[in-house]
């Protein structure tokens, strides 16, 4: 298995809003991933 980055949740009191965020390294940039996780944390 190898990292290539992160992506989840995170509340944001000063808006009261919950945030979805990712960071992947540079080179699996462009690959789906993103979309893929933010589907995932959606469902």
């Amino acid at each position: 298995m190898q990292f290539v980055g992160w992506a989840g949740l995170a509340y944001l009191p000063e808006f009261d809003e919950i945030d979805l965020g990712y960071r992947f390294l540079p080179e699996f940039w462009g690959s789906g991933l993103a979309t893929e996780a933010s589907r995932a944390i959606l469902t």
